[in-house]
C-alpha cells in the first residue's frame, strides 16, 4: 500500500477494506509503539510475546482458536 505503520491512514484503509469498526478489530503487532497508536484510534490491540500469550489475549475477545 506504500503505507508504513504507524500511520493512521494505514489503520483506516485495512478497517474500511475489511469492513469493521475501529472497536470490532483486534491489532497484533510486536511493536509496542504500533500498538499504541492502534488503540489511539480506538482498535484493540495486543503485544505479541509468544503464541501461548497472544491465545490467552484474543480468547479475553471472544476469539477461541487461531
Amino acid at each position: 500500500m506504500g503505507i508504513k505503520k504507524p500511520t493512521p491512514q494505514i489503520f483506516n484503509t485495512t478497517l474500511l477494506k475489511l469492513g469493521v469498526e475501529n472497536n470490532e478489530a483486534v491489532f497484533v503487532d510486536d511493536g509496542k509503539k504500533n500498538i499504541e497508536k492502534a488503540k489511539e484510534l480506538g482498535m484493540n490491540g495486543i503485544v505479541f510475546e509468544s503464541m501461548v500469550q497472544l491465545k490467552s489475549e484474543l480468547e479475553k475477545f471472544g476469539v477461541k482458536s487461531i
